[in-house]
């Protein structure tokens, strides 16, 4: 799975955080399809990995500023 995310991931390191923004995007629209196929379940795992990935992107960008 590291190595899928790695080959998914824009190249250079300014472009990182701009595909996990992406990847983010992602798994939102894959919650919307899911809640509209009535996979509420499904969808509710999708609801805390976006909160993760979430408060994870925020952290770096936080981290970004101090260095």
């Amino acid at each position: 799975p590291f190595q899928i995310a790695q080959a998914r991931r824009a190249p250079g390191v300014e472009a990182r955080l701009p595909a996990r923004r992406e990847c983010l995007a992602q798994l939102a629209e894959l919650q919307v399809k899911l809640i509209r196929e009535g996979r509420n379940s499904d969808a509710a795992v999708c609801t805390s990995s976006i909160m993760t990935l979430q408060e994870l992107l925020s952290r770096v960008e936080q981290l970004a500023h101090t260095v």
